[in-house]
């Protein structure tokens, strides 16, 4: 009773298929989506570095919040760009949507991250934008050479899990026209590092395994770091202790142990100037040029004591005292000019020559594939010249013929007499221009045209080919002419 209840609700309500094949109407699978052709186009829209509470140049990393808003173009109009659309865990599909997408991107250089906004936002009637704001610790390289009047740059590496060589690359663009920059107005650190330079943008390719690239956005900021801190408490006492030195010179140059005494108490002091300057720095393998400075005053300091335990002259004692002075005037000297005049022109070198190429902006990339298509559809048409003037031609046969008979006759050495410009006799000129004359003529008459049979193809008359004279005729000729 049941089966024929069942086949009787089959009979009047037959299921999708069994009609589509009643009615002859073919079944398809829906087709599997495929990749992109071209990878997708995240345009930089904004960029803010909202704050930069701390730079730790012992463990080299600084603590930032950033805010980005990258744009798709025509992301409204793609259905699978809007699928799922702020999903906390979306899927991946070979044509991926906006959200996975904003989910593949990561900090490479991050040593801590927080994700404080992370969302796709519909704006204008055809975009779709990206939304980044986050807090973390990155990792930097600092360069110390020049401390405490160096500059750093700190970045902020933005990449993305997405591989060039893989079905779903993305790549980064901006316009220098339309993107918007901002450093922090409120610097916490303001009376440490001057933050003056404005923020740039750069482009480079992250490479960790043979085959596989992946794009790299590069958020760069420069600080300069203040030095009021270290001239007050280094570099200021330092130069007192070298001028204090200078004072062993009121005692006689016999009282050796207490010129030794006091030196010794001075060197003390210095080195442990010194070692409170290294807890300042991380320990790196190359001196800084506040290294430098402590380290020169610390050998003056020491010639001092050798001078006070072996000179006993008078005269040679006050030598010793104008030297000890002209080295400390010296070292003043050169501190304060590698202070203010070379660090700054190496920070600038060294900006120009670390500052990677900045990638084509979108608008002029598409301008070189119009001036390139252009380019290639008038060369595919090319125009063509307009021909030489008669004259040129009646000219330039008989300079040509000439030539011609000159090296049939045999004179290749090049000892013609009188040889004009060209190398030539005026011989051969005159019957080259003969036999031009009569060329002309034959073309314009039909006498001169060799009788044909009446089956027989007309004869094609062949140019004579230009022959070529070398290099040691021409000097040949050339050393008969100065003869």
């Amino acid at each position: 009773m049941q089966d024929r209840s069942f086949a009787a609700l089959q009979e009047h309500y037959p299921t999708p298929s069994s009609s589509l094949c009643s009615r002859g109407m073919p079944i398809t699978a829906p087709a599997p989506a495929t990749p992109r052709e071209q990878p997708l186009t995240c345009e930089v829209a904004r960029i803010d570095i909202l704050h930069v509470s701390k730079i730790d140049q012992i463990e080299h990393a600084f603590s930032a919040r950033l805010f980005f808003q990258l744009i798709l173009r025509g992301g409204q109009r793609d259905d699978d760009l809007l699928r799922g659309l702020n999903e906390p865990s979306p899927e991946f599909q070979p044509r991926p949507s906006a959200t996975w997408l904003l989910h593949q991107f990561h900090f490479p250089n991050a040593l801590k991250l927080e994700y404080a906004e992370r969302k796709v936002t519909k704006m204008g009637a055809d975009d779709l934008h990206l939304i980044l704001r986050v807090d973390g610790t990155f990792l930097q390289h600092f360069k110390l050479h020049d401390f405490p009047y160096d500059s750093q740059i700190l970045q902020v590496h933005l990449s993305s899990h997405c591989a060039n060589e893989g079905i779903a690359p993305v790549r980064f663009t901006w316009s220098p026209l339309t993107v918007k920059l901002q450093r922090p107005t409120h610097f916490a650190l303001k009376d440490v590092w001057e933050m003056s330079k404005p923020v740039r943008l750069d482009l480079e390719t992250l490479n960790p395994s043979p085959g596989r690239t992946y794009p790299v956005l590069k958020t760069c900021v420069e600080v300069t770091r203040r030095p009021n801190y270290h001239l007050v408490n280094v570099v200021f006492p330092m130069a007192c202790f070298v001028l204090m030195g200078c004072c062993q010179f009121a005692h006689e140059t016999s009282n050796v142990e207490g010129r030794l005494e006091y030196m010794g108490a001075i060197v003390l002091t210095s080195t442990a100037y010194k070692m409170s300057v290294a807890s300042s720095i991380p320990a790196i393998a190359y001196v800084t040029l506040l290294d430098r400075y402590v380290l020169a005053c610390i050998m003056i300091c020491i010639l001092l004591v050798f001078e006070a335990a072996f000179v006993r002259d008078p005269f040679a004692d006050s030598v010793a005292l104008f030297v000890s002075i002209a080295l400390f005037v010296a070292l003043q000297v050169a501190f304060c000019y590698t202070a203010y005049i070379a660090v700054p022109r190496r920070a600038e070198e060294r900006r120009r020559t670390e500052r990677t190429p900045r990638p084509k902006p979108a608008w002029r990339e598409k301008m070189r594939r119009v001036l390139m298509g252009a380019r290639r559809n008038s060369s595919n048409n090319p125009r063509r010249s307009p021909a030489p003037p008669a004259a040129d031609r009646t000219t330039e046969a008989p300079r040509r013929l000439g030539r011609l008979v000159d090296v049939e006759s045999g004179d290749r050495s090049g000892q013609s007499a009188s040889p004009g410009d060209d190398g030539f006799d005026d011989e051969a000129r005159e019957r080259g221009a003969a036999a031009a004359a009569r060329d002309a003529r034959c073309r314009g008459s039909s006498s001169c045209r060799p009788p044909s049979s009446a089956g027989s193809a007309p004869v094609a008359r062949t140019k004579p080919t230009e022959p070529r004279i070398s290099s040691s005729q021409r000097r040949s000729s050339m050393g008969v002419a100065c003869l």
